[in-house]
């Protein structure tokens, strides 16, 4: 088994998980229409949040030590029947490591962390996106229920997975 490890990322931490982001930005060039700015660089993703505010967690993964990914977490869930949970609000393993039972490793231990409702977003063009949220959350063995609905609701158009995840 792979050696996967998820630790709240620090300040300290703040340039680093902006360079995965780019990663990641170019990732989602394949479903959105993102361009690079003049510096060859996409538009910021605004993770300072993810460090000063108690609503918003930002994780980083490691795989056998080695910088590998990156989870972020926040309060802000767009369903009534969700409020009070939480939202992954992004999620990122580089491509070395998927396809490996990594992603679902990491998700499972981020449900792990935070039990109760949980959120996960998806475009709805992002097919490999949604099948991997459908697989990881169909085999996480902690969880009571589990929803993928079509939303448009509170200016999100897409699709928007749900479970209660508990501890044993």
């Amino acid at each position: 088994m792979i050696n996967v490890n998820l630790k709240k990322a620090e300040l300290s931490d703040k340039r680093t998980l902006g360079n995965l982001l780019q990663f990641y930005i170019y990732d989602f060039t394949e479903f959105l229409d993102f361009d690079l700015n003049d510096e060859g660089l996409y538009k910021a993703y605004m993770v300072d949040d993810y460090f000063i505010s108690p609503e918003k967690s930002a994780f980083l993964v490691r795989i056998e030590g080695k910088l590998a990914g990156f989870v972020l977490v926040s309060d802000e869930t767009i369903l009534s029947e969700n409020q009070g949970g939480k939202c992954i609000k992004e999620f990122f393993v580089t491509r070395r490591y998927r396809r490996q039972g990594v992603g679902k490793q990491v998700a499972s231990m981020t449900w792990d962390l935070y039990p109760g409702k949980w959120e996960m977003k998806v475009e709805p063009t992002n097919k490999p996106a949604q099948r991997f949220w459908e697989i990881a959350i169909r085999d996480y063995p902690n969880k009571q229920e589990f929803r993928k609905q079509e939303c448009d609701i509170n200016g999100w158009n897409g699709i928007v997975f749900s479970l209660i995840a508990y501890r044993e």
